[in-house]
């Protein structure tokens, strides 16, 4: 099977997130929105859309803080603890988090491309074909751009202008078990 059709895929993304962002904005007027993002599962196919709001990302946010002066003030003196400061490493996201399962609408809707599923289900090593070598690292990669287009694609249309957006509120997201990835901060607080 050939690659996937990206442009095809980015138009149904934001269609799509362009639906939940009017859904939400009148079943959710009330709500800070602090963060909205993408979760990605390439390997099946799937894009959940998440939304986090305010008090819950700060409460999610100083939790988090807390574990991290924790684990760097804990001497490390077994495997486990060396382990969770070598996962703090990392650092403290800051005041906005990026932890999607923990946001307070996790999956408020999902986006099914089965075409991804269906090219790595198909895909076959070849020497000829660099990116058949590792299907699954061509796939993420181009999932990243078209999740970042999509993204992009959303504030050049304005999209998030309909939601009520916290004080600081950020876009980004998330492909498989990587690093959350933040695109765009859409709204900074007054210093």
């Amino acid at each position: 099977m050939s690659a996937p059709d990206w442009k095809s895929a980015q138009e149904q993304i934001v269609e799509e997130a362009l639906a939940a962002i009017d859904d939400f904005a009148e079943g959710q007027a009330e709500e800070e929105v602090s963060y909205f993002g993408f979760d990605a599962n390439p390997p099946y196919g799937s894009v959940l859309i998440s939304i986090d709001t305010r008090d819950n990302s700060l409460r999610v946010a100083k939790e988090s803080n807390t574990q991290f002066l924790k684990a760097w003030r804990t001497k490390a003196r077994s495997p486990w603890q060396s382990h969770t400061l070598n996962w703090f490493k990392r650092g403290w996201s800051g005041p906005i988090s990026t932890e999607f399962g923990s946001f307070s609408f996790m999956a408020y809707r999902e986006i099914e491309l089965p075409e991804w599923q269906e090219y790595l289900e198909s895909a076959e090593p070849s020497g000829d074909n660099p990116r058949a070598d590792s299907p699954e690292q061509y796939l993420e990669a181009q999932v990243s751009r078209v999740l970042f287009q999509s993204l992009d694609a959303l504030v050049k249309r304005k999209a998030f202008k309909k939601l009520q957006l916290a004080e600081m509120a950020a876009i980004g997201f998330v492909t498989h078990d990587s690093t959350p990835i933040t695109t765009h901060v859409l709204r900074w607080p007054d210093f």
